[in-house]
């Protein structure tokens, strides 16, 4: 399934800020640009959004610089996350990325949402990238750099690094903007908790007074040979029944 378009990622961050950790280690979502847009406050991104999500004005650019700022500028990203592209992104949609993150980083748009050395770090990650041969050596710089392994990589397929899938799931309905979230996260926690209900469960019918069952021997002491001396919560369970 492919993943979600970047604004439902920020906003399904901006809801739950705990995803923070997961999302780091994730690849970027398509269309981080319009995130870039709604930072820069462009009227059109932003009127966009609103009326595919829902949201104001005000939560849509507060999502999409926490985003940025929590996501994309993490320390040790490469050039392409700290610009928001893809490594196999072309050459004008990167430079237009980079446009747009100058508009907003401008001191009259930022104001004091960014420091000067931010925006350092930008022009830093676009020197590396602008052109076909600083590009070049940049990829044989990452592969060299970086390791190849099985699981989750900031570099993608174009610099021969494996991405692991992202287990989005889409939540909520077309009115609040198809929020997303990490659904497997989700469902094994929810598994996890029926199934202890459902060992406390069997663990008290067989606790029960009459019931001519003994409750199972779970005891690492006794299962290893060792004298049991048995503690008193069982006892208080059957006379508190």
């Amino acid at each position: 399934m492919a993943s979600p378009d970047a604004l439902y990622v920020a906003l399904d961050l901006f809801d739950r800020p705990s995803l923070v950790a997961i999302m780091r280690e994730r690849a970027l979502p398509p269309n981080v640009i319009t995130l870039v847009k709604i930072a820069a406050n462009s009227p059109d991104a932003i009127a966009d959004a609103v009326a595919r999500t829902g949201r104001s004005p005000t939560e849509l650019r507060t999502a999409s610089i926490f985003y940025i700022r929590q996501v994309m500028w993490t320390a040790g990203a490469d050039s392409y996350r700290i610009l928001g592209v893809a490594p196999e992104a072309p050459h004008p949609r990167i430079a237009e990325q980079v446009r747009w993150l100058m508009k907003w980083l401008h001191p009259d748009v930022a104001g004091q949402e960014v420091g000067p050395e931010t925006t350092a770090r930008v022009l830093r990650a676009w020197e590396t990238l602008k052109t076909a041969d600083r590009r070049k050596n940049y990829h044989r710089l990452l592969r060299q750099t970086q390791p190849k392994r099985t699981g989750s990589t900031r570099q993608g397929r174009a610099l021969g690094i494996v991405q692991r899938p992202v287990p989005w799931v889409m939540r909520g309905d077309r009115k609040s903007g198809l929020r997303t979230g990490f659904g497997l996260v989700e469902r094994a926690a929810t598994l996890a908790g029926l199934v202890v209900a459902a060992i406390r469960a069997r663990s008290t019918r067989l606790l029960t007074p009459g019931s001519g069952a003994k409750s199972p021997d779970l005891d690492p002491i006794k299962s290893s040979g060792q004298p049991k001396v048995r503690g008193s919560v069982e006892a208080e369970l059957v006379e508190n029944r």
